[in-house]
């Protein structure tokens, strides 16, 4: 079979090893994965129709968790509760 190239968006590659976490029309449901891996915690998507809203922006490394789904929140129009020391409950109107 054919070889697929993926391309990779190289700022969102190198992103964390320069201190910033950048997000490039990324969708909500890729930038949910890469904050899990990023904050060690997990994030439940409830509301599936936000998962290919895209997002571009970035943040501090450093920056809480919380101050990052907060501003997404805020630009999107969701909602999320704080169920576990590590879990984020993502859902659809705030």
């Amino acid at each position: 079979p054919p070889m697929t190239v993926a391309r990779f968006n190289i700022p969102e590659v190198l992103d964390w090893k320069n201190g910033k976490l950048i997000f490039e029309y990324t969708t909500l449901e890729d930038a949910f994965a890469k904050l899990q891996s990023r904050y060690d915690c997990r994030i439940i998507l409830e509301n599936k129709q936000l998962a290919k809203r895209k997002v571009t922006g970035s943040f501090n490394a450093n920056e809480p968790l919380d101050h990052v789904l907060a501003t997404l929140q805020y630009v999107h129009g969701f909602s999320y509760t704080k169920t576990g020391s590590r879990i984020y409950v993502i859902d659809g109107n705030h």
